[in-house]
């Protein structure tokens, strides 16, 4: 098991080649759809998430879910 470490806005996350990173959208009335799964490639996931353009009112969010206590990892509407 590899265990590797990263930052994100003061946020240090703990992850392996094994875990899941989601990358979802949100429109005002509906629920988060899955747009990206990434497996075990934080900066992947994190080109992934910056690059999803979302238009007025809409929410996208960076999930682990292997993280029971705390998933989101980033999260931002426009």
């Amino acid at each position: 098991m590899c265990l590797k470490l990263a930052t994100l806005d003061g946020k240090r996350i703990a992850y392996c080649d094994s875990t899941q990173f989601l990358i979802q959208a949100r429109s005002p009335q509906g629920r988060y759809k899955t747009k990206y799964e990434v497996i075990g490639n934080f900066g992947q996931a994190i080109l992934l998430y910056n690059g999803l353009n979302i238009g007025h009112g809409y929410t996208k969010r960076l999930l682990m879910p292997a993280d029971i206590q705390n998933p989101i990892i980033a999260k931002v509407k426009s």
